[in-house]
């Protein structure tokens, strides 16, 4: 078999067709990949700027329907044992007392914290304990809750909180939320228009809720106050408003 001369080969016409077809595919190849680096580049340097963020926010004030008051007691003695009976009978007689006054519909109760704390001279030496123990009654029944409470002798009322019931605080953020959505909308059309855009569409959005519904009304510190509440039954008490917020936060792209 005869060997082709490459000088030969290079000039004939279907070689240099051939050589042609490849230079025109390479070049749009690198064209294509030239105009895609371009255009990233563009994204990249050029971000959007139709996109806008808005926040706004709505408060609902609901009137508080749910009371929790904490008891507690406090004993000191020379012995940790000794203390710890002490604490425990005191218990023992606030909750048979509330629990024969106590209904299911009524009020609940449940203990709390129960310590127990070496008590030190002044050469650092254990001299004694001190111990406290505490309960709370909580529930929408008012009156029945503070009657309770007033009547108890074992323990004396430490605090008195106010808050909405799980029912009352759900109506509440629905209402807000709505709202606050509203609102939204409304200013998301109010600032397209303001920029020259005829719509919008929204981006992302965020739904929180906010603000603080305990409020306690009372807190007594003092053994002679606290007693002085306890020996009238049954203890006043009166409840507040609580302000449920909502936050609609997000980012809207504006449209021509």
């Amino acid at each position: 078999m005869k060997k082709i001369s490459s000088s030969i080969l290079s000039n004939s016409p279907t070689y240099k067709n051939f050589t042609t077809q490849l230079v025109l595919l390479a070049g749009l190849g690198l064209t294509s990949i030239s105009a895609i680096a371009q255009e990233a580049n563009s994204v990249i340097n050029n971000p959007m700027t139709d996109v806008i963020q808005l926040s706004t926010s709505a408060s609902v004030s609901a009137s508080q329907d749910y009371l929790k008051m904490s008891l507690s007691t406090t004993k000191e003695g020379l012995e940790a044992s000794q203390v710890q009976e002490q604490l425990k009978k005191a218990v023992d007689e606030a909750l048979k007392q509330l629990r024969t006054n106590a209904s299911s519909n009524t009020y609940s109760v449940q203990t709390g914290s129960f310590s127990l704390n070496p008590r030190y001279s002044n050469q650092g030496k254990i001299n004694g304990w001190q111990g406290t123990a505490e309960l709370a009654i909580e529930g929408k029944d008012f009156g029945a809750i503070a009657q309770a409470a007033g009547a108890v002798k074992s323990m004396v009322i430490n605090s008195t909180t106010f808050s909405l019931s799980e029912e009352k605080r759900l109506e509440a953020n629905a209402k807000a939320q709505s709202i606050a959505i509203e609102r939204f909308k409304v200013k998301s059309q109010s600032v397209a228009k303001s920029f020259g855009y005829s719509a919008y569409n929204l981006k992302n959005v965020m739904i929180s809720e906010g603000g603080s519904d305990n409020e306690p009304i009372y807190s007594a510190r003092s053994k002679n106050i606290a007693f002085a509440m306890a020996d009238s039954a049954p203890v006043p008490v009166q409840a507040g408003n609580s302000d449920v917020v909502v936050r609609v936060n997000g980012s809207i792209i504006l449209k021509k």
